[in-house]
């Protein structure tokens, strides 16, 4: 089932074959389904089935199971009929036998076992309570400790630092002045940084700034590998992680995310995987070597990325 037809069936149509679903209303109770397997017509002796209705509107609803009452199947087969009719005469123009509609009926194929073979290993995984709350202290120590609020002037030349520093003792807005010198994107709101943790800023941005009280501003410029920055501490906090209640849906996710990460892996290793192209993640060549460098550079967080703003 392409996308080009799934689009040309209009979901306003299905919305109103669906509505009702399951609130037992008289004119849309729900019933009693049909053994999986049921057919209920066939189309030029091709036959549709109760299981073809129920995964056509899975489908189309993005995995909704939905009870239908004998009207609504009857409604939602009669678009299976379209579907059929068009496939019908594809296979008749040989259409089916196109590289292109090979290779993605087999990866539609693959996709839908990989789904179940994934759903099936799942659904008898289980993440213990002792390691969420192990996860739980682990992320709690990450965002507990002081944040701090602050706005920075960065530019090119130290002598341009001292200069705003001048400005700044003699009254000037430092917002101001950040709009007016900062090269920084964040000039436009002021050098504002908003909050921020010490380790996600470069060391020499933190150290100047865990120095400071609130209202305060560097004396003395802060060099970084981003240039000189002037900065000015507007306030601080003791940041308090979310509790573990609401954090236990998100840890849970993590882990069970890291557990089908195994359980691929442990696939992938019993597996006879024989490339038949040369395989590029082998190649010692500049490009791969640059790749590889790429990935084992530790990520800049977003925060780091502030120190440049």
């Amino acid at each position: 089932m392409t996308r080009k037809l799934l689009r040309a069936l209009p979901l306003v149509a299905l919305a109103g074959v669906l509505a009702g679903c399951g609130q037992g209303s008289k004119s849309g109770t729900a019933t009693l389904a049909p053994p999986a397997g049921t057919v209920l017509v066939t189309v030029n002796g091709e036959p549709i089935t109760s299981s073809e209705v129920d995964a056509y509107v899975q489908l189309r609803t993005h995995g909704n199971k939905m009870q239908l009452n004998d009207k609504q199947r009857h409604q939602i087969a009669q678009q299976l009929i379209q579907v059929v009719l068009a496939a019908q005469s594809a296979q008749k123009k040989g259409l089916g036998k196109s590289p292109d509609v090979q290779a993605q009926m087999a990866l539609q194929r693959n996709l839908l076992l990989a789904s179940e073979a994934v759903n099936n290993y799942m659904s008898t995984a289980k993440v213990s309570e002792s390691k969420l709350k192990q996860r739980y202290q682990e992320m709690s120590k990450s965002q507990s400790g002081e944040e701090y609020k602050a706005r920075h002037i960065l530019v090119k030349k130290k002598a341009e630092a001292e200069k705003i520093i001048k400005q700044l003792n003699n009254g000037a807005d430092f917002a101001k002045l950040a709009k007016k010198d900062s090269t920084g994107p964040s000039a436009k709101q002021g050098g504002e940084l908003g909050w921020f943790k010490p380790n996600q800023m470069v060391p020499a941005f933190s150290a100047a700034v865990a120095k400071l009280k609130p209202g305060e501003y560097t004396k003395q410029p802060v060099k970084t590998q981003y240039g000189w920055h002037v900065i000015m501490l507007e306030k601080k906090r003791t940041a308090t992680p979310p509790s573990y209640s609401s954090m236990k849906p998100a840890l849970e996710n993590q882990e069970k995310g890291k557990m089908v990460q195994s359980y691929l892996g442990k696939l992938k290793s019993q597996a006879d995987i024989e490339w038949k192209v040369a395989n590029p993640a082998s190649a010692a060549s500049p490009a791969s070597a640059m790749h590889k460098g790429m990935h084992t550079m530790p990520a800049p967080t977003t925060a780091k990325s502030a120190a440049t703003h």
